[in-house]
């Protein structure tokens, strides 16, 4: 297996509860994502763009995690309320944050956000 790059073991020695990575293109998110949800040991979700569903499944499996379910960010704000997601990972993130949290899909993760983080 590929060993993980500095910053990636930086990120995974602190275990946050919540975190975001923006890092460059080619840095290794998706596999400090993948690595993070494994830790978690809960029912892990991805949200992500349609055409990049099938590279999730794949990195997902390369790198060992096992996801109850990919979805596109469409299915996500149509569906949130019968989802029972234990992780979520969520890919392009800029997407889901409007001013005031206006858009349906802002709403949706409003409320996935205080449903499972109230704090």
């Amino acid at each position: 297996m590929i060993p993980l790059y500095k910053h990636q073991k930086e990120f995974l020695a602190k275990n946050p509860n919540v975190a975001m990575l923006v890092h460059s293109m080619g840095s290794g998110k998706t596999r400090t994502a993948c690595e993070w949800a494994k830790t978690r040991g809960r029912n892990t979700w991805i949200v992500c763009p349609k055409c990049l569903r099938e590279n999730w499944r794949r990195e997902a499996e390369m790198w060992g995690l096992l996801v109850a379910k990919i979805v596109s960010k469409e299915e996500f704000k149509r569906d949130i309320l019968t989802y029972n997601i234990g992780l979520l990972i969520v890919d392009e993130a800029d997407w889901f944050f409007s001013p005031l949290f206006k858009s349906k899909l802002s709403k949706a993760m409003k409320w996935y956000i205080e449903k499972w983080n109230p704090d």
